[in-house]
């Protein structure tokens, strides 16, 4: 099983963080470093660490006593990953094991001093340090599982789990493309977590039972979760199939709603579920204890596989 980033990396770290470093200019100025991961297939999420306590889904694979750790997750603010999608179609795995097939790439972002991070990486025993002879870039490798790190300025750890330099090259230049639109991302970004697929090819189950043949009429999904509460953005390829997936969607609901007991409330549905044009969003569903369950387990596995 491939080591955790994320264990690796708070070790690493652990070592010689400072109390303080200095902010850094992106070279994509003032866009989320997440607009250039949402390749169409990819499902891409992004987790606000200011928001969103990493430490109820990390517990279970860390030392609960390690102050160390604990320091070094207060400093992360965000940590963004885009999930490149196996061939076939389908729901999305729900342990380690099933993400293995996945190949991934993203960002750790937070108040890390670069020198320092590439100091502390360095005496690990983890990482063995290489260069990119075409790019001259410097980076870590895991040899056991090919993971990949590279600090390319303070405050930012990009990591592959096949090339850090493509990633570098892709994501972190002014020249890089940008898949998620400001608004979407800013929404993104102010959300506990945030999840955009472009060209779904597998979902994330939510009790909604999408077939393959559904997700394949969808432009892309924009998925916000805070506080127990889901907001979802369908984009059909057309206002025809909006009209027919809103159908689909609701009756879904409906149906989950009295195999449970509970009797619907149809005007708060139609406040809960409206279309507009090609789009049809889920306003402020709450969260089923599956559907909690199913999240809660969905990121947990993700931490662990990274």
């Amino acid at each position: 099983m491939r080591k955790s980033i994320i264990r690796a990396t708070l070790f690493a770290l652990a070592l010689t963080m400072l109390l303080a470093s200095c902010a850094t200019i992106r070279p994509y100025g003032a866009e989320h470093y997440f607009q250039a991961l949402a390749l169409d297939g990819q499902l891409v999420i992004t987790i606000n660490a200011d928001l969103l306590d990493l430490n109820s889904y990390l517990d279970s694979y860390l030392d609960a006593d390690s102050e160390s750790a604990k320091t070094v997750l207060d400093r992360i603010s965000r940590l963004s990953i885009a999930l490149k999608t196996p061939t076939d179609t389908g729901s999305l795995p729900q342990s380690p094991s099933g993400f293995s097939q996945y190949d991934f790439y993203g960002a750790i972002e937070g108040n890390f001093p670069k020198s320092l991070v590439n100091t502390a990486l360095s005496l690990t025993g983890i990482f063995d340090k290489s260069t990119d002879p075409s790019s001259n870039l410097k980076f870590y490798v895991d040899n056991n599982s090919g993971l990949q790190l590279a600090v390319p300025n303070s405050d930012i750890i990009l990591f592959s789990s096949t090339s850090v330099s493509e990633n570098i090259s892709t994501t972190y230049t002014s020249q890089r493309p940008k898949y998620i639109s400001d608004a979407d991302a800013q929404r993104l970004a102010d959300s506990q977590i945030g999840i955009y697929i472009a060209s779904p090819v597998a979902m994330i189950d939510l009790g909604f039972d999408i077939s393959e043949q559904v997700i394949s009429n969808i432009d892309s999904i924009l998925i916000l979760l805070n506080d127990n509460t889901l907001y979802i953005d369908f984009r059909l390829k057309s206002e025809e199939l909006a009209d027919s997936f809103s159908i689909l969607i609701k009756g879904a609901y409906i149906s989950s709603l009295r195999r449970a007991g509970i009797k619907p409330d149809f005007d708060q549905l139609r406040q809960m579920f409206t279309q507009q044009l090609n789009t049809v969003t889920v306003n402020g569903m709450p969260l089923t204890d599956s559907q909690k369950a199913s999240i809660t387990e969905l990121l947990s596995s993700l931490l662990q596989v990274l």
